[in-house]
């Protein structure tokens, strides 16, 4: 239910089916806030700022970026520096590689 996946770059694959036990369980035991803020501090601090040469990497995050974003978006709690960090460096992704609609939804 978990693998790994891709030879060069090293990845986790997980079954859908334990993504959403993982999320039940979290949910059920009040620890979804506290792991969605730890998450999106570890994130905030992996995403690159998005100049050219660091593309690959922002491409590889920018699921995770927007998933920890999405999570933590309804919680004023968490309106802190790693979220804004993390919205600025997507942004300017989104801006330096052409994705405009995208940079200015963020």
């Amino acid at each position: 239910m978990v693998s790994q996946a891709g030879s060069s770059r090293p990845r986790l694959k997980m079954h859908r089916i334990i993504q959403l036990a993982v999320r039940r369980w979290l949910e059920q035991n009040d620890l979804r806030g506290k792991y969605a803020q730890e998450a999106l501090e570890l994130v905030s601090k992996k995403f690159p700022k998005g100049t050219f040469d660091n593309w690959s990497t922002c491409n590889d995050l920018m699921v995770h970026a927007e998933s920890v974003l999405q999570m933590t978006a309804t919680s004023p709690a968490v309106a802190n520096l790693a979220r804004l960090n993390l919205l600025r460096n997507v942004a300017y992704f989104h801006s330096l590689s052409g994705q405009y609609g995208s940079a200015e939804a963020r």
